[in-house]
């Protein structure tokens, strides 16, 4: 726990002081006021709050009085507040448990600001600040106006919100001080000219504010924050001046600092909906509710509006005009979830129903109207893999989806073609379009080496697909999914690849290209095919090259969606990408291989971005001996059709060094029976426990990060490397095991009711260490049975999480998770690390360096692990 001085500096404040200090003085363990002069009762309404009300000679520099104010703390941590800020009661409370948390090792807390609330009080600006700070760092404040205090260190970014509430009173009082210290002839530093030109804005001087803020970004040293913000306000100012040009240019100069932001995006909606140009402003309206182009570190200042549902108002009134009364009624619907009680909204809502001409009960499910998708593929396969292909596709999960198919017939062999014609009988909505006779070029030749590919056959290909497209745009689909028909694919890997939200996505698949060749991917970053980041001129070493290339293969193998250069063979198309002209035909003047090749450079002219989605990888049997492993890829995934899909994603976390010899096989044997991907660090392993490890959960997505020095030296720089690399997997639900721990068989039973529950985020379990194969150990010091450890977290991003940071017996998870809703368990966790005596032995001596004064661990049992007669329990299953 730590204590806290409360540091403000204040100047007729007697409207708000009071209600500031009632709001936070219950979690304050000191209040300092420094008073600057006030005319006012300030100071009789400081006093009933604290003792400590100081004065302080104003001299038009905020910094220098709140560092006085800092001066003046007692207390081992400093909070600064303004007199018109409060703390929200909830806010309030989660102080007070913040308090308790934090240690003496943070040098900052930092916390959201919010500024500003619409008539709905929802917040519409915020930002973050670094709010408390620990005293003996010293750190100081900067800027005689519009001060920032500079931290550094250990900065622990909290859940606490801190609310302004101004009385909207307008002052001209930093505007002048900016003035004064001019006329004393000082040189104004890049922040100085940014917040310069804000005060010259707000005072309604607009050709003077466009001078300093061209001013500050001619520096070329200011904040990014601030370089952004100073574009969207020269674009303010021109506006305000009628010159919609020079408007529109400084939105798009904001893109020379940073991708779109959500706020510029909305910019750019709003100028081609007043210009009528409908189709534009759609795509900038959209790309603001595209999550990549909004601020994703918090620090600078947010509008919320235009990445919620401003863009979603202005949606509806674009496809309104449009005549897309369907669309505009779903955009209306979504921007009544942040809004319902807009007028603006409701109005909208009985409008459109109107236009669309339906009951109100029709028009109410519109937004959960089944997407439509085409499946499609030029066929000219082997039987054999047709047939597997099929059959992956008959069990592909849809329940929101509205599937057809479409299969263009170039075989040349009879059964093929019947397999198609038996299909398209057995499933609804299936067409079958038969293909020109082909000719001796159009043989697609398959080798057990290679594929054998020409010209025409490319073209021809290029041909099929395009053709495809046009009937996908015809029949009005929301998605196309080309598919190459020797891939199989996981029966979840559509519904993933819709919920993508992505106009260009692909699943992966890894094919070896030669027998004996390394496994690659199907996607590339530049060029025809180089997998590797390189900028334009850039001439990398070989070795670099290498290394480059292990990066993006380590990238992809971990399951989420990525941004890439190239992609193909399995592909969900948007009806916005088919509307913009995408399609396989040649380039004129590109000679590169490859319709795909020709497809993607294209999309990318057009404005597309490629995704690639490794959440649930395709199994391409690119040769007769891949046949063998099609059947363990179909077997796997109908033992993964079996379990429950309301059940939530459980990723498996672990830590694993040189378990060769130990129990990682069955371990991890046990746990792929339930298990959607596993994360696992191999911490300095010196034998094949990697290999170990991706033999074990073939066919499940796992993440290997290989540590070529161990970190079980300081437990918890590797405790939270294994936690980091976890949640970069976007996990639901987290299993954390060591490599020698596994479950009694009713946790497979009763694994789906834990992980269905709503109102539970941690199960605790009781863990028994074992002390040879059939009995744990129990007697005084051994005890671990009789308690509940957590190893299962329903992870919540909006939650602090808080590590016990100490080097050894940091514990697996971070400390305060169980003020999250938990549950005790009774299934029981069986530990078999001490069961062997060498196993005990080595980890007496790993302690012994480790902590040799037991520092962090108990010496008692420590002297206990080679006891010759411990008290054991037979186990009972």
């Amino acid at each position: 726990m730590i204590a806290i001085s409360l540091c403000m500096i204040v100047k007729n404040e007697e409207k708000t002081l009071a209600r500031c200090l009632s709001s936070i003085a219950p979690a304050m363990d000191e209040i300092i006021i420094v008073d600057t002069g006030s005319t006012d009762a300030t100071r009789e309404i400081a006093a009933d709050f604290t003792e400590r009300v100081e004065s302080f000679t104003w001299g038009e520099d905020f910094a220098a009085a709140r560092n006085f104010a800092f001066s003046l703390a007692t207390k081992p941590y400093v909070m600064w507040l303004d007199a018109d800020d409060v703390l929200e009661v909830a806010e309030l409370h989660k102080l007070k448990a913040l308090k308790h948390q934090l240690d003496d090792t943070v040098d900052s807390v930092s916390m959201d600001y919010h500024l500003t609330f619409d008539e709905f009080g929802s917040v519409v600006n915020k930002l973050r600040r670094n709010r408390i700070v620990k005293r003996e760092r010293g750190f100081q404040w900067i800027g005689a106006v519009h001060e920032y205090l500079e931290v550094h260190g250990n900065i622990v970014h909290s859940d606490v919100v801190v609310t302004h509430k101004s009385l909207g009173q307008n002052s001209d009082r930093n505007l002048n001080m900016y003035e004064n210290r001019l006329r004393r002839g000082e040189v104004f530093t890049p922040r100085d000219l940014f917040y310069y030109a804000n005060e010259l804005k707000d005072n309604g001087r607009y050709e003077l504010a466009i001078r300093y803020y061209d001013n500050f970004l001619a520096t070329g040293k200011g904040w990014i924050e601030d370089n952004i913000l100073a574009c969207g306000r020269l674009a303010d100012c021109y506006n305000e001046l009628n010159e919609p040009r020079n408007m529109m240019d400084s939105v798009l100069r904001s893109f020379y600092y940073d991708k779109p932001r959500a706020e510029f995006c909305c910019r750019l909606g709003h100028y081609f909906l007043q210009r009528d140009e409908l189709q534009m402003a759609v795509f900038w309206y959209k790309q603001a509710l595209n999550k990549d182009h909004t601020s994703t570190i918090g620090w600078g200042f947010e509008n919320i509006a235009c990445s919620t549902w401003l863009p979603q108002l202005q949606l509806c009134v674009c496809y309104d005009r449009l005549g897309d009364y369907e669309a505009a009624y779903m955009h209306n619907e979504q921007a009544g979830s942040y809004r319902p009680k807009d007028k603006r909204i409701i109005s909208n809502r009985e409008y459109l129903s109107q236009r669309i001409g339906k009951r109100d009960e029709e028009v109410s499910c519109l937004s959960e109207k089944k997407k439509r998708v085409l499946i499609a593929s030029p066929v000219q396969q082997q039987p054999t893999i047709l047939a597997l292909f099929l059959t992956s596709l008959k069990r592909l999960h849809a329940d929101q989806l509205d599937l057809s198919y479409l299969f263009i017939d170039d075989n040349n062999e009879a059964a093929s073609s019947e397999l198609l014609e038996q299909f398209a009988t057995a499933c609804e909505g299936a067409t079958i379009i038969r293909s020109d006779a082909a000719d001796s070029q159009d043989v697609y030749v398959r080798t057990d080496t290679t594929h054998c590919w020409n010209e025409q056959l490319i073209w021809k290909v290029a041909d099929f697909k395009n053709r495809i497209i046009e009937l996908a745009l015809e029949q009005q689909y929301d998605y196309l999914f080309l598919l190459d028909s020797d891939l199989l694919l996981d029966e979840r890997t559509l519904e993933q690849l819709v919920s993508d939200d992505k106009d260009i996505v692909s699943e992966i698949f890894w094919t070896c290209w030669q027998p004996d060749a390394r496994p690659q991917p199907q996607v590339w970053l530049h060029d025809e095919y180089s997998q590797w980041e390189q900028g334009r001129g850039e001439r990398p070493s070989d070795t670099e090259i290498a290394a480059r290339l292990e990066q993006f293969f380590a990238q992809i193998s971990a399951p989420g969606v990525y941004e890439v250069g190239g992609l193909g063979a399995c592909t969900l198309l948007s009806r916005r990408a088919l509307q913009a002209g995408v399609h396989f035909g040649p380039i004129s003047n590109l000679t590169f291989w490859g319709e795909d090749r020709h497809f993607c450079i294209r999309a990318a002219a057009l404005g597309f971005r490629l995704f690639v989605d490794t959440h649930y990888p395709a199994y391409h049997i690119y040769r007769s001996a891949d046949l063998d492993g099609a059947e363990r890829y179909l077997q796997k995934a109908t033992e993964a059709e079996v379990k429950p899909q309301t059940r939530g994603r459980l990723t498996l976390s672990m830590v694993v060094r040189n378990e060769s010899r130990r129990y990682l096989r069955q371990v991890l044997e046990q746990h792929r029976q339930y298990i959607d991907d596993a994360v696992i660090i191999d911490d300095g392993s010196t034998d094949d426990t990697a290999e170990i490890c991706l033999q074990a959960l073939e066919g499940i997505p796992v993440k290997l990060i290989r540590n070529e020095v161990s970190r079980f030296s300081n437990e918890i720089t590797l405790r939270k490397q294994q936690w980091e690399e976890t949640l970069s997997v976007n996990p639901e639900w987290i299993l954390n095991l060591d490599a020698d721990e596994w479950f009694e068989p009713s946790f497979v039973q009763e694994l789906d009711t834990l992980l269905r529950s709503k109102d539970t985020n941690v199960y605790c379990f009781r863990l028994y260490d074992f002390w040879n194969p059939h009995s744990y150990r129990a007697d005084a010091i051994w005890r671990a049975h009789e308690s509940y450890r957590p190893f299962l977290l329903r992870y919540d991003a909006a939650f602090d999480y808080k590590w016990k940071n100490i080097p050894q017996h940091c514990g697996r998870f971070p400390a305060n998770i169980l003020e999250l809703p938990h549950r005790l368990s009774n299934i029981r966790l069986k530990h078999y690390g001490w069961a062997k005596e060498e196993h005990r032995r080595e980890k007496l001596r790993r302690y012994q360096i480790l902590d040799p004064e037991a520092k962090y661990g108990w010496k008692e049992q420590y002297l206990s692990i080679l006891d010759k007669n411990p008290q054991l329990v037979e186990w009972q299953e």
